[in-house]
């Protein structure tokens, strides 16, 4: 093996125990699936034209990690929360971002400032995330959702996946403040849902990992381009 490609697969190995290691083990995602039931709206322009309507499939996905936050449990009950707000004021938000697929398009943003999900008596699961203050802006952008009537976690740790038939049971709040001025703009869907899953969240790569792969990938072109020209030649 010739030594650019001895350097690229230590790069690529580099850059996958980067990758793996940019996340909390504990880390999970909730994801609601299901269809807009009639009452969408659009007025941040996420998902299209600003102030159209969403309709279609959709799907809620809640970015948390238990380890963060201050765990509260009781016989069919768990909620864990963090950040201002949440007395003792002394943990981080367990609830880390929020994505959002409507209309064919998604959005996600962090929500790192302050966080809460919980789930009751398997027939109750609600969520909320507060980001961080944009520079010069007035409000946190924010997310918040429930479901209500079916077939709800009794963990928020345990891998989860059940198929549900129920109309307009959940919903969802997404707001953004508006640059320079004192008020948000908000979307929101009430939803049909078919499924809901809780599973162990794939780590998003950082940077210093991104950095390192397209440049492992980028040793293995050469390397590549090397041994061509060298069969060219001979």
């Amino acid at each position: 093996m010739g030594v650019g490609a001895k350097v690229a697969g230590m790069l690529a190995a580099a850059g996958v125990l980067a990758i793996a290691g940019s996340a909390s083990a504990a880390a999970m995602v909730l994801t609601i699936d299901g269809t807009v039931n009639g009452l969408g709206y659009d007025s941040l322009g996420l998902f299209g034209p600003q102030f159209g309507m969403l309709s279609g499939d959709i799907s809620v996905q809640l970015f948390y990690d238990p380890d963060l936050g201050r765990r509260t449990l009781a016989p069919g009950y768990e909620d864990i929360n963090g950040g201002p707000g949440y007395f003792p004021f002394t943990y981080a938000s367990p609830v880390t971002a929020v994505t959002i697929t409507a209309n064919g398009q998604q959005t996600s943003f962090a929500t790192a400032y302050s966080g809460s999900i919980s789930t009751f008596g398997g027939s109750f699961l609600s969520f909320n995330g507060t980001g961080d203050l944009p520079p010069g802006g007035f409000s946190r952008p924010y997310a918040l959702g429930n479901m209500f009537g079916v077939a709800a976690p009794l963990s928020l740790e345990q891998a989860y996946s059940a198929a549900v038939a129920c109309t307009a049971c959940a919903n969802f709040q997404i707001a953004l403040p508006v640059p320079g001025q004192t008020y948000s703009y908000a979307s929101f869907a009430q939803i049909d849902v078919t499924r809901i899953s809780i599973a162990s969240a794939a780590p998003a790569p950082e940077p210093a990992a991104w950095t390192l792969m397209i440049t492992g990938f980028g040793v293995a072109g050469v390397a590549l381009r090397r041994r061509r020209s060298v069969a060219m030649a001979a």
